[in-house]
């Protein structure tokens, strides 16, 4: 039996007899003269207001009880359930009997003592039908430590407290039926030919109307649906239905303790304001890597993680090994998986960039090769794989921004799951402090030590457009640039199309020259030399495949730039290029020059394009424009171009 079941409906049943009556006089009940103890001034003592008050004797009782209710709340099955159990206890213990019929001819109660004596008991709880004999009812009432009630007055105090509990027949099938109480509303709505009903929340009026026809065996007219507000903080609410997620606790390997930091860093300084408190959670240890190639791993379940706005997926791989994922939506359990470049275009595979189609929705896409996804993790987010060019891939990103990656990171196939997050309504704030944030204090409302728009007199309104506490521009204000971002398709000034094109047809070789260091080099530009301003002077640059896509000014550098055409004379079959780089030791410069020394140009390319190091960027166009030289001036093979030396000087002296 379930003891605690039946201590609660017990301790609801007293609590609920409680008459709540007791009550203390207050000061102003207390009857008394409204006389000074002692005159106010002069005594050294405090002043002392009247005669009545607590702290003089016979005066009032301050916060002392008043008649209230002490009953308190039970739902309504934990009620039934507890009825069950002492019920149940009775009977396995033997003190439940059952008799056919609790009437008597006569109300003697020496017949009624000669029959409750054959059982040996102290104490008798007795349940009549739905009313009590009156004879027998008093014949109960002289015998002590024994109760008569009706089928209605069964309660479970008083059924743990009686050694025996006699039923009749006629209060045993009144119990197993046990109807619901009708009240005087639905008589009234009984009357008018109405009933009421619970549907659930994504019932239709439709489905309604053909349950009710079928049912009553009627035609309905109208169907009127009622959404009952029961408090306020769930007026608003607007949840997402987590009926289909794992109930359970979380896989423990894959757990570990999170340490809240309420917004500080390591010197206690806050950096993420409004964070704090907030309910216990363990971090969920996700998968972002997917680097477990080729073996295929099955969707165990799909839960709830606290840390983050997207469901995730437990997977389990062939090789015995589990692992948290986010979960794509239309995964769901059972599904098999797998992270490989030859896996299919399905939802929740992981493949490089390279190998997945023009066109795909993506999410946890990786910025650096190996790293891990970083984009499209959140709740109902996703990316569009748009196009593939020169080693690198353009992503499209839901503001509309695209974005360039490397064609050997990975991604995941399909959108992430719980797309109805950004629908939610918390209802309160208490929710929003159970997700660990808090109150955010408006600007104005501070001293102005604290913000810029505190202090003033009164109540101001800041007195400025809005800024945050540094002073910078906020509500409204454009943090990006859109266009630059959004991808328009390559620029290319007309007038340098229609000279090119010019050059073309006449068969000529001459140099273009140009101030349009934005314009993109396209593929008929290639084997024609360009005078590139670079704000000082013009530097020519002979365009090759390989600067296809490229800005022509990343081949006029606006720093001393040596190297293009003929101008200094070199050793055939060799080519040079000096390039002076500020803001970097020569240090660091060394470092990158000494990793491709003596290696192949299209290795070295390779090489600096995928460095760590900011300046591999400047060597990369200092070895393009060596290429570039060989090609055009020398007619080398590019193929067999090797990096013979990469000398640093700490100056270059000369223009």
């Amino acid at each position: 039996m379930k003891q605690d079941i039946i201590k609660l409906v017990v301790d609801w049943q007293r609590a609920k007899a409680m008459a709540g009556t007791h009550q203390t006089k207050t000061v102003s009940q207390v009857s008394g003269t409204t006389k000074k103890p002692f005159k106010q001034k002069g005594t050294g003592n405090a002043r002392q207001g009247s005669l009545r008050s607590v702290q003089m004797r016979g005066g009032g009782i301050s916060h002392g009880p008043v008649p209230r209710s002490h009953a308190t709340k039970l739902p309504k099955k934990v009620r039934k359930l507890g009825l069950k159990h002492a019920l149940s206890e009775k009977l396995i213990e033997g003190k439940l009997l059952i008799v056919d019929s609790l009437k008597l001819d006569e109300s003697k109660t020496s017949n009624l003592v000669k029959l409750l004596n054959n059982f040996h008991g102290k104490s008798y709880f007795i349940v009549s039908g739905n009313e009590v004999d009156s004879n027998f009812s008093l014949a109960v009432q002289n015998i002590p430590n024994t109760i008569s009630v009706p089928q209605i007055g069964t309660n479970v105090y008083d059924i743990i407290r009686h050694d025996y509990v006699l039923l009749s027949r006629e209060a045993v099938d009144a119990l197993e039926k046990r109807n619901p109480v009708v009240t005087e509303k639905s008589n009234i709505l009984s009357e008018q030919n109405k009933f009421t009903f619970h549907v659930a929340d994504s019932a239709e009026k439709a489905s309604i109307k053909m349950a009710i026809e079928k049912i009553f065996e009627v035609k309905v007219k109208k169907v009127n649906i009622m959404n009952v507000k029961v408090t306020p903080s769930l007026r608003e609410l607007i949840q997402v239905d987590k009926s289909e997620l794992w109930k359970g606790k979380p896989h423990k390997p894959l757990t570990k303790g999170l340490c809240k930091t309420g917004g500080r860093n390591n010197l206690g300084r806050t950096t993420s304001w409004h964070r704090g408190g907030g309910h216990k959670r363990l971090y969920r240890i996700i998968d972002f890597k997917r680097n477990k190639q080729d073996i295929f791993a099955t969707v165990e379940r799909i839960e709830y993680d606290p840390n983050r706005t997207s469901f995730i997926a437990l997977i389990k791989f062939d090789d015995g090994e589990y692992s948290y994922i986010i979960a794509p939506q239309k995964l769901v359990e059972g599904d098999r998986i797998v992270s490989s470049d030859n896996a299919d275009i399905k939802v929740g595979n992981c493949l490089s960039l390279k190998s997945i189609p023009v066109g795909t929705t993506l999410h946890n896409v990786e910025m650096k090769i190996g790293k891990g996804g970083q984009i499209a993790r959140s709740a109902g987010t996703s990316v569009n794989l748009v196009g593939k060019d020169s080693g690198y891939a353009q992503i499209k990103l839901r503001s509309g921004e695209f974005r360039l990656v490397p064609l050997d990171c990975k991604a995941t196939i399909g959108v992430v799951s719980n797309p109805d997050q950004k629908n939610t309504n918390l209802g309160k704030a208490g929710r929003n402090r159970w997700l660990g944030w808090r109150p955010h204090v408006r600007g104005v409302a501070m001293n102005p030590v604290d913000h810029p728009h505190g202090g003033g007199e009164g109540k101001t309104s800041g007195g400025r457009h809005p800024v945050t506490p540094w002073g910078f521009p906020t509500k409204g204000k454009k943090t990006l640039i859109m266009a630059r971002s959004v991808w328009k398709g390559p620029f290319v000034d007309g007038y340098l199309i229609k000279k090119v094109q010019k050059l073309i047809e006449s068969g000529k070789s001459e140099m273009i020259q140009t101030w349009s260091r934005r314009s993109t080099i396209l593929p008929f530009f290639v084997g024609v030399t360009f005078a590139v301003h670079n704000g000082n002077k013009f530097i020519p640059v002979t365009v090759s495949e390989e600067m296809v896509g490229k800005k022509l000014g990343e081949f006029s550098p606006t720093r001393t730039f040596y190297g293009h055409g003929a101008d200094k004379k070199v050793n055939k079959g060799s080519t040079t290029a000096i390039a002076k780089s500020l803001r970097v030791s020569p240090r660091k410069l060394n470092l990158v020059a000494t990793s491709i020394r003596n290696m192949k140009v299209s290795e070295a390319m390779v090489q600096l394009t995928f460095s760590p190091k900011r300046i591999a960027k400047d060597v990369k166009k200092c070895l393009q424009s060596a290429v570039a030289n060989a090609e055009n001036n020398f007619g080398l093979d590019i193929d067999a171009l090797f990096v013979t030396s990469a000398t640093v000087v700490t100056e270059v002296e000369g223009k």
